[in-house]
């Protein structure tokens, strides 16, 4: 009888009948799971190295994710800067641009004003060769320096064919200024003050 009831309880310990699954016995005889789903002896070891494995591949893998973050950080920030300098550089070239424009702008102003008065000159020169009656009035033998000069200004500069083609008014300005230019050819002024300097800008007549 006594064998008949450790068999029957070895059985219920194994088996439970009512729900077809392994039953557990508790006391010094009985056996637990292991926490965490883990199964004893070498399965168990196994999977704890495999997450160990897993731990390290996810340490491994943060570690690179912030290598990356610092390079691009240190990435954008030599963007910054070199577009900073790239700003301030592109600011000279406009200045140094703005100043030769400048200084372009003043030598065509230049080159037109000396074909003005080169055209000017050879219109006069032209309009000379051209007048042969008023050049014969021009050197005529009762005529004094004054008037002969008075006379070629009336025909080469004005394109009068006399003196008395000018008013009284005319006449009086002429002679003054015929004054002052004297007064020039007799005592030229300096060179940074020389109103008939030909030179072209940032070279002196000196």
């Amino acid at each position: 009888m006594e064998s008949v009831a450790r068999q029957s309880a070895s059985f219920a310990c194994s088996y439970d009948a009512a729900t077809g699954k392994a039953g557990r016995c508790g006391g010094a005889g009985g056996q637990s799971e292991p926490p965490g789903g883990l199964a004893g002896g070498d399965g168990g070891a196994r999977q704890v190295e495999a997450l160990q494995r897993q731990l390290h591949s996810l340490q491994l893998r943060l570690a690179a994710e912030q290598q990356c973050v610092t390079r691009e950080q240190h990435i954008t920030a030599r963007m910054w800067l070199e577009k900073s300098q790239a700003e301030e550089a592109a600011a000279e070239s406009a200045a140094k641009a703005a100043e030769h424009q400048a200084t372009t702008a003043q030598w065509d102003a230049w080159h037109a004003s000396q074909r003005r008065q080169q055209r000017q000159r050879r219109a006069i020169l032209l309009h000379g060769r051209s007048s042969e009656g008023a050049a014969s009035w021009r050197a005529g033998s009762g005529a004094s320096p004054a008037e002969r000069l008075v006379a070629s200004i009336c025909v080469d500069v004005l394109g009068l064919t006399s003196a008395s083609s000018l008013p009284d008014e005319a006449r009086s300005r002429l002679a003054n200024l015929l004054g002052e230019a004297a007064e020039l050819v007799r005592d030229p002024p300096s060179a940074e003050a020389d109103p008939l300097c030909t030179r072209p800008p940032g070279l002196s007549c000196g």
